[in-house]
């Protein structure tokens, strides 16, 4: 099948603020640092949600707890060259990061959970707490601009 080349659209002939936006909705949270993934992305939010709000906004506070207590046990991890281990966690908190809309987090976890190694650098950990809190204002943020939430 030499020179055949599939279709592909390419979503960056869509500038990002239009991307994962519908008419009527608010615009995407993004992170002040120099990537350009947003923090969260409230459409995917609010399509997983299925109309429960408050529920899923309960939930996503669950999903930031579980969150928490596994970085806390990493450093030990790493220390106990457990990688399979935490290539488990960080896959389990990027499926989390995914169903919520956490776009750099999700991003973050991907990159851990396919050499989990890369993470245990303290810088690393640092720039991964400013992530979840930074998801976590998002959230939070997006949740008191609700009326029912």
């Amino acid at each position: 099948m030499a020179g055949w080349r599939p279709f592909v659209r390419i979503p960056e002939a869509y500038p990002p603020s239009r991307r994962f936006t519908v008419p009527g909705t608010p615009p995407m949270t993004h992170s002040t640092s120099a990537d350009s993934s947003p923090v969260l992305n409230v459409v995917r939010f609010q399509r997983m949600a299925c109309g429960d709000l408050p529920g899923f906004f309960e939930l996503a506070e669950e999903y930031f707890a579980d969150v928490r207590l596994r970085l806390a046990g990493w450093p030990s991890l790493f220390a106990a060259g457990e990688l399979p281990q935490l290539a488990e966690d960080f896959h389990r908190c990027k499926g989390g990061a995914a169903m919520f809309g956490l776009e750099r987090m999700f991003c973050l976890l991907g990159i851990w959970e396919r050499d989990p190694g890369i993470g245990q650098n303290p810088l690393d950990l640092e720039r991964f707490v400013e992530e979840l809190a930074a998801a976590e204002n998002a959230v939070a943020g997006f949740r008191a601009n609700q009326p029912d939430a």
